[in-house]
C-alpha cells in the first residue's frame, strides 16, 4: 500500500510539472494572426482567423470593406486565442476586390488581408486597376504595402528644386515605404529616377535608387513600374 501510495505521488508530482512547462503565459499586449491574408471565392462565404492576445482587442472592419462583416468568435483550447469568424458578401460585379481588417491590442495592431475573387488575377493588371497609392509586387501579387484605413497613413511633401516625395507608413512606424525625387508634373511614359527607403521589399533594398516609368495618371494619382524588379509604385501627387 506504501509503494502505491509513493508511486501515485510521484506521478501526480510529474504531471505537474509537465503542465508548468507546457503552460505558456502570453504577455498582456502581445497580439499575432494565425494568417496575414485569405481568399474567399466571388460568390461568397465565411472565414476564419485565430487572434492570440494577452488582453482584450478590438476588431474594425476597415470603411472600404463594408462587404466583410463579423460573426460571432469562438473560443478553443488555448486560453488566449480565439476564432473569430467573418462572412463576406458575394461580389456582383466579378473583378474582384479586397479588404482589410484590423485588429488592436492597445499599441499593438496587426491587419488581416482578405482577397476575394483574386487569386487567378494577374498581379500587374491588380496593380494597373488600383486606386489605392502604395508599393505593389506585380512579380508575384505578394509584398504590396498600400494605404490601409486605421493602420497606415500617406506621407508626402515637396522639395524646393520641385521634387516630391511619397509614402505610405504604419502607424506603429515599424513599417515604412518612401519614393523621394519624384519630378513635379509628371506624364505618362515618362522615365523617373527615385530614391527608395524601405524596409518592406526585401528585394529591393533600404536607401537604393531605381528606375521606373510612368505608365499612366489620372487626376491626382500616378502610376509607375519597373519592369525590371516587377514593381509597382502609386503615389498621391499634391
Amino acid at each position: 500500500m506504501k509503494y502505491l501510495l509513493k508511486l501515485l505521488s510521484i506521478t501526480a508530482t510529474a504531471l505537474a510539472l509537465y503542465a508548468c512547462q507546457e503552460r505558456v503565459v502570453v504577455p498582456e499586449n502581445e497580439l499575432e494572426l494565425s494568417s496575414e491574408s485569405v481568399e474567399v471565392p466571388s460568390d461568397g462565404g465565411s472565414f476564419f482567423v485565430d487572434v492570440t492576445s494577452g488582453g482584450p482587442y478590438t476588431v474594425t472592419v476597415s470603411g472600404e470593406s463594408s462587404w466583410i462583416t463579423r460573426g460571432e468568435p469562438e473560443s478553443t483550447d488555448d486560453e488566449y486565442t480565439t476564432r473569430e469568424w467573418f462572412t463576406a458578401a458575394a461580389d456582383a460585379s466579378g473583378a474582384g476586390r479586397e479588404g482589410f481588417v484590423i485588429f488592436e491590442n492597445g499599441d499593438r495592431s496587426d491587419t488581416l488581408r482578405v482577397l476575394q475573387g483574386k487569386s487567378n488575377a494577374d498581379p500587374y493588371e491588380t496593380f494597373t486597376s488600383s486606386q489605392v497609392p502604395g508599393f505593389y509586387n506585380t512579380g508575384d501579387g505578394n509584398g504590396n504595402f498600400v494605404y490601409q484605413s486605421y493602420t497606415c497613413q500617406y506621407l508626402s511633401g515637396s522639395h524646393t528644386d520641385g521634387t516630391g516625395k511619397f509614402g505610405v507608413i504604419e502607424n506603429t512606424g515599424l513599417r515604412y515605404f518612401i519614393a523621394d525625387g519624384i519630378p513635379a508634373g509628371i506624364k505618362e511614359a515618362q522615365n523617373v529616377s527615385l530614391l527608395i527607403l524601405q524596409n518592406v521589399g526585401p528585394g529591393i533594398g533600404n536607401n537604393t535608387t531605381i528606375d521606373m516609368t510612368v505608365i499612366k495618371t489620372d487626376g491626382s494619382l500616378a502610376w509607375m513600374h519597373d519592369d525590371k524588379n516587377n514593381y509597382g509604385l502609386i503615389v498621391k501627387l499634391n
